[in-house]
C-alpha cells in the first residue's frame, strides 16, 4: 500500500505499477513475503545484529526494555521505508538501496534510522 502510494504521487497509474514490481523484485530479499515471511524475518536478525554491534548501548537499551526489532523495524522493511519517513528521504533509501545491490541492502540503509536514537541515549 505504501509503496504503491508514493509511487502514485509522481507517475500515472500502469507506470506506478511497473515501478512496484520492479522494486519489490529488487529490494527486496527472495522469500521476504513468502508465506512464512523467511526473508523478512532473516533481515530482522541482522538488522538486530547489526544494531549490537553498531549501537550496542541502543540495543541495550531496547533489549532492557523488552523492544525487539520485530515490534518496530517490521514496518519499516514491509514498506520499504515508506511509511515512516519524509517522501524525499523514502526516495532517498530506494536510491541509494538501489544502488548497492549487495548483500542486507534494508539493514544498511536502516542503520542510518538508528543513529538518532543512539544520540538521544547519549543525552545530546
Amino acid at each position: 500500500g505504501f509503496l504503491a502510494a508514493v509511487l502514485l504521487l509522481f507517475l500515472d497509474e500502469e507506470r506506478a505499477f511497473w515501478c512496484l514490481a520492479a522494486l519489490v523484485e529488487r529490494l527486496l530479499p527472495p522469500s521476504f513475503l513468502s508465506p512464512r515471511l523467511l526473508g523478512l524475518r532473516a533481515e530482522l536478525r541482522v538488522f538486530g545484529e547489526l544494531l549490537e554491534r553498531r549501537l550496542p548501548r541502543l540495543a541495550a537499551h531496547l533489549a532492557e526494555h523488552h523492544v525487539l526489532p520485530e515490534l518496530y523495524a517490521t514496518r519499516w522493511f514491509i514498506a520499504a521505508f515508506a511509511s515512516s519517513l519524509p517522501i524525499a528521504t523514502t526516495l532517498r533509501v530506494w536510491e541509494k538501496r538501489l544502488q548497492m545491490q549487495e548483500d542486507a541492502p534494508a539493514c544498511r540503509s536502516s542503520r542510518s534510522l538508528a543513529a538518532p536514537g543512539q544520540r538521544a541515549l547519549a543525552g545530546g
